[in-house]
């Protein structure tokens, strides 16, 4: 995150006075405000104040905090789309179970792309000697003890036959996603510069709250199986009992939508008066708010969304294609699937393109799983099903919060 965003955030989360960091904030600081009311169907009379979020920069939190600035707000991290570690809990590997898997060079090994060389190279001598009846690249994702590790089964939410993996718990789940080396630290950055610097601040265990998930389910599926939404909800309670300040959510990329899935549930289950009580603002970092077009790419064209030195080709498909969270990042409108803006099109005959909605999409790509997973979504009162008395899906709809920050 860049310096400015860190400022932004120093600024909903601190506050000045005593040790106990539990009085308001005397700070004047120029940070913009989102003021004004939330429509349950539009974004209402919300108005935007202040100079934007490049007015701060790492060296005032020293400074700030030399000037009596305590930690105020506990602050909740969402972490996006590939962005908490996890880990094996069951394996057919012994000395697995315990240890991290996203992301482990160790357990990655060779690194696909110089392996896939090699292969083709390999494959290229032995056309000319024996010519192969078949293209057996797809064969090499599946003996990968890694990727076996980390694609879901095909329903995109069991186990597979004798592995369970799981997203890992605290800080060090979404600060930085692989920790082998201090280079590929650095190089993997999450949370990790703002978790320092609120640390520095005087936040503790207690006041920063990490809410990791398994970002390859759906909204749904991790609460059904890991109770994802009940447990937050536990921890936001806690805080503002231990505090008596409400919390401030801060959410990047995927984490947003989860983050705002989240509160949607709240608000439906547990009613609008939970929010105002707990909740003081909603900080979306990278917002997908309508959805990205490039994930549609990596379920049909096998991108790899920067994931290059991990995944080749065939094992992104893979990869992708076993997971219930994808269809939360793709592109939607009143109309929810398309065909929409053109973002998939199929040449024809006569050289002409024709649009295509995401279900012919996936069809024509041969990933009709893609499109059971969309189902979910579409029967989803919280994403894109409009309940009774509603004009629009919730997935487009403002969060039901306050005060919210992007």
């Amino acid at each position: 995150m860049a310096d400015g965003s860190i400022g932004f955030l120093q600024d909903l989360a601190f506050g000045s006075g005593p040790p106990s960091g539990l009085s308001s904030s005397s700070s004047s600081s120029s940070t913009p405000s989102l003021s004004g009311s939330v429509s349950s169907e539009g974004l209402g009379s919300m108005s935007i104040s202040g100079s934007g979020p490049g007015s701060g920069s790492w060296e005032e939190v020293a400074e700030k905090v030399a000037k009596g600035w305590r930690a105020k707000h506990p602050v909740v991290l969402v972490p996006g789309w590939c962005s908490s570690s996890l880990e094996v809990w069951k394996s057919p590997i012994p000395d697995w179970p315990g240890s991290t898997v996203w992301v482990s060079l160790a357990k990655l090994g060779l690194v696909p792309k110089a392996v896939q060389e090699v292969k083709d190279i390999l494959k290229n001598v032995a056309s000319k000697i024996l010519p192969s009846k078949h293209d057996d690249h797809h064969s090499l994702s599946t003996t990968r003890d890694w990727l076996s590790h980390m694609c879901l089964a095909e329903d995109g939410y069991s186990d597979p036959e004798g592995i369970m993996v799981r997203p890992k718990e605290g800080i060090d789940a979404l600060n930085y996603l692989c920790c082998d080396l201090k280079a590929t630290q650095d190089k993997s950055v999450i949370f990790g510069f703002l978790i320092h610097h609120l640390l520095q601040a005087g936040y503790d265990s207690s006041s920063l709250i990490p809410a990791p998930y398994d970002w390859r389910l759906s909204p749904q599926k991790m609460n059904k199986r890991d109770m994802y939404f009940w447990k937050l909800k536990s921890k936001i309670e806690i805080a503002l009992l231990q505090h008596q300040q409400r919390v401030v959510i801060v959410s990047h990329s995927m984490g947003c939508k989860v983050g705002t899935y989240f509160l949607q549930w709240i608000a439906e289950h547990h009613g609008q008066e939970w929010i105002d009580r707990h909740v003081e603002h909603l900080v979306c970092l990278g917002s997908p708010w309508i959805g990205a077009p490039k994930a549609i790419r990596s379920l049909i064209t096998s991108d790899k969304q920067g994931l290059d030195y991990f995944l080749l080709d065939a094992e992104m498909l893979d990869f992708t294609r076993r997971q219930t969270s994808v269809p939360l990042m793709m592109p939607i409108d009143l109309e929810h699937w398309g065909p929409q803006r053109d973002f998939v099109s199929l040449k024809t005959k006569d050289g002409s393109f024709r649009p295509l909605s995401l279900p012919e999409a996936f069809s024509v790509a041969d990933s009709e799983v893609t499109n059971e997973f969309m189902k979910e979504y579409e029967e989803d009162p919280l994403y894109l099903k409009v309940s009774p008395g509603r004009t629009i899906p919730l997935a487009l709809a403002p969060p039901p919060v306050a005060s919210l920050k992007c």
